[in-house]
């Protein structure tokens, strides 16, 4: 149940990070001072977590459990998360190169590409409960992600960028409650702890946002991002279908 809302505030944190960025950038801040601030910002947030974090008694504390291989259906729902991270990393990571390299747009506009999928995000994922309440799961999850894909490829093709822009926006709000979707159904489904498997999709799944803009930094130089954020709504229709596919075997 928490799932949406605790990625929610990732999202706006990487809002507030792009919007930051912009108006350092904007502000002609040099670079030094622009680092030290966010690190006295990162200091004031360990500090606020340690002391209005979740209390004790409410934490469910557990005997450690040996290592080992997570289970195979789990495994292939932390694949889902892994495709996920990837590609969502290559949008928050090389979206604003792309748009002031191919699509020679100035710096505000390609800045507002990062902020214009956090927006979506943010909203998405705040919305996540109400939407499943108002349709089902498979269809927050999983049908609004294909649409969103549909309408990014389009946009591309028409080669706008304000058009993108908005397009972005879009994506992001319809894929924002995919992985909250994953560790669901994963979670219904394990024969295993809780925590142990909610620990497993974790780290499958965010090991995507290690390896997805890797590939990116060498497949953009020989065939441009362009085709590479094409590529991307191809994987993420795949991983869709995928998952649909999956669940109507579960359930």
């Amino acid at each position: 149940i928490l799932q949406p809302l605790c990625l929610a505030f990732v999202s706006i944190g990487f809002l507030f990070g792009a919007l930051s960025a912009g108006l350092f950038q904007y502000s002609n801040v040099h670079p030094p001072h622009a680092i030290s601030s966010l690190s006295i910002v990162a200091l004031i947030g360990i500090l606020l977590i340690f002391k209005y974090g979740l209390p004790n008694k409410l934490e469910t504390f557990e005997k450690a459990e040996k290592f080992r291989f997570p289970e195979k259906k789990i495994l292939l729902f932390g694949l889902y998360g892994f495709i996920f991270f990837a590609t969502s990393g290559i949008i928050g990571d090389w979206s604003a190169l792309w748009f002031s390299r191919d699509l020679k747009t100035t710096a505000l506009v390609a800045s507002l590409a990062v902020t214009a999928w956090g927006a979506g995000e943010s909203i998405g994922r705040l919305s996540g409960a109400k939407l499943i309440e108002l349709t089902n799961q498979k269809f927050v999850g999983i049908y609004m992600g294909i649409f969103g894909c549909v309408i990014l490829f389009i946009s591309i093709l028409i080669y706008n960028p304000y058009l993108i822009l908005f397009s972005i926006l879009i994506f992001a709000f319809c894929v924002a409650n995919f992985y909250p979707i994953v560790v669901r159904y994963a979670l219904s489904q394990t024969t295993e702890s809780l925590n142990t498997t909610a620990s497993n999709l974790v780290t499958l799944s965010m090991s995507g946002l290690l390896i997805g803009p890797a590939i990116v930094s060498y497949s953009a130089s020989t065939m441009g991002l362009t085709f590479n954020v094409q590529i991307l709504c191809g994987l993420w229709i795949i991983n869709s279908l995928a998952l649909l596919f999956t669940v109507r075997k579960i359930t």
